[in-house]
């Protein structure tokens, strides 16, 4: 039904005196959606592709490039350290559990995020 309508409004302003008005409105609208959309690629966040390797802390999140993506990882998100001192963080965005192993952090590095994970 909104096919039809569609083409219907279409047909009419492709013959009526106002074509002009219409392909500017069309115009801005694209303009518009654009910009728009490159804001959310932008937000869309936890992941980047062709990140490299590293670990990084700040007050609010943990950073962790895996050389494929990068996470950004608030200590809210982080469920528990596994039995064998890894990390097991929930995936904001598909609501996964990951565990990232104890060798791509260092104990000082691991001690540190504990501290911050138990302190919230």
């Amino acid at each position: 039904m909104a096919v039809v309508v569609l083409a219907a409004l279409a047909f009419s302003v492709i013959y009526s005196e106002w074509w002009w008005f219409a392909g500017a409105v069309g115009y801005v609208s694209l303009l518009t959606g654009l910009v728009f959309w490159q804001s959310l690629r932008r937000l869309r966040l936890p992941y980047r592709a062709g990140a490299e390797w590293g670990v990084g802390l700040d007050d609010q999140c943990l950073r962790i490039a895996d050389g494929r993506t990068e996470g950004l990882y608030r200590y809210s998100t982080i469920a528990r350290m596994d039995e064998r001192g890894g990390l097991v963080i929930m995936k904001i965005v598909r609501g996964q559990r990951v565990a990232w192993p104890r060798e791509l952090f260092g104990d000082d590095l691991l001690a540190q995020v504990r501290r911050r994970v138990d302190s919230r």
